[in-house]
């Protein structure tokens, strides 16, 4: 008789945006939005009511808006830190993507349904069991896996779609290390022959860091004085932003921006992987800042590769682990990565 899959879900909750990739027996599928949540207020147009009335997610008594809608009624920052996984903005995000979910037919309240979510290499062990309690406090019946934010890119390359081992590479004979670069935070992993590398554990700087660097040049020597923080990663992707109604080219103080988080990140993977970088069949840099730091580890490393999608490489790459979960535990087995 053949197996009905149950749904998998991989969610990559970062700083900038929420990234999904879910599975059924029927259907797959992405959403993204970005990382903004605002308490929610009266809103006198009827067309942006019903807009924001679907950008809004209840509890603890309040009202908020979540991604486009915080956006556009001037969300405020998220704080940059870890402790932010128990924090108002992190359950909203939650929250959202459960009723985003919902409406693709996943539940997040049911022990069919396996949840795959991640957190910064370092700072793992200590939040790990809070990330747990909250995840237990609004879905209890999930089951939830959660994983080193780098090993989504790893598990990516190494299972298909279907959960089953990659036919282009052998976990058990091939040996990659993962350079994960998020908003808040760079992870570094490293998988010797799938066994994973303790040593090799890290985190730096984001591309939170360029962003900073970026502000202060366009305020401090461009004279734009008004510019936030929160227009600048768009700018760097683009190489543009607009000012006053006029659209400026910043391609050079982009550039000039990231030298220095590279050289960070460089320094950091240079600790973690060590002797070990030139022997391995390759880098993988992953994560939403990934395209911009490519070059410059590319230099460094030749073997180094970029994700396919590389900002959806942690989701997609959580979604196929649990994938292989769900395919084995239909047959009786269990995972075998000491990282699960």
């Amino acid at each position: 008789m053949a197996f009905v899959l149950p749904p998998v879900v991989g969610l990559d909750i970062g700083h900038s945006a929420v990234k999904i990739s879910f599975r059924t027996a029927k259907k797959s599928g992405r959403h993204t939005f970005p990382s903004a949540v605002r308490p929610a207020r009266p809103i006198s147009d009827e067309v942006e009511a019903r807009r924001a009335a679907a950008e809004t997610v209840v509890f603890g008594g309040t009202s908020y808006w979540v991604g486009g809608t915080a956006i556009s009624q001037s969300s405020d920052t998220i704080g940059l830190a870890d402790e932010w996984i128990d924090s108002d903005p992190h359950t909203a995000l939650l929250l959202y993507s459960a009723k985003w979910l919902a409406e693709q037919g996943v539940s997040l309240d049911s022990p069919d349904t396996q949840l795959v979510m991640g957190l910064p290499s370092l700072p793992l062990p200590r939040l790990k069991a809070l990330l747990a309690s909250v995840v237990a406090h609004h879905f209890p019946k999930v089951s939830l896996k959660i994983l080193p934010q780098p090993m989504g890119p790893y598990y990516n390359i190494m299972y298909g779609d279907d959960g089953r081992a990659s036919e282009a590479h052998v976990m058990e004979n091939e040996s990659w290390a993962v350079v994960d670069v998020g908003f808040f935070t760079t992870d570094f992993a490293m998988m010797k022959l799938d066994r994973w590398n303790e040593d090799s554990r890290d985190s730096c700087a984001g591309i939170n860091l360029a962003a900073d660097i970026l502000l202060s040049i366009l305020r401090d020597e461009r004279g734009f004085h008004h510019v936030t923080h929160s227009e600048m990663e768009s700018a760097m992707h683009s190489g543009a932003f607009k000012y006053n109604g006029t659209t400026h080219k910043i391609a050079e103080d982009v550039a000039r921006a990231y030298r220095p988080l590279v050289e960070q990140i460089s320094e950091k993977a240079m600790a973690a992987f060590g002797a070990n970088a030139h022997s391995l069949d390759g880098i993988l840099i992953a994560g939403g800042g990934a395209s911009l730091v490519f070059p410059g580890l590319r230099e460094l490393w030749p073997h180094a590769v970029l994700a396919d999608e590389p900002r959806f490489a942690v989701a997609d790459g959580f979604c196929r682990f649990g994938t292989m979960c769900q395919v084995l535990k239909l047959a009786g087995s269990k995972p075998s990565s000491s990282t699960s």
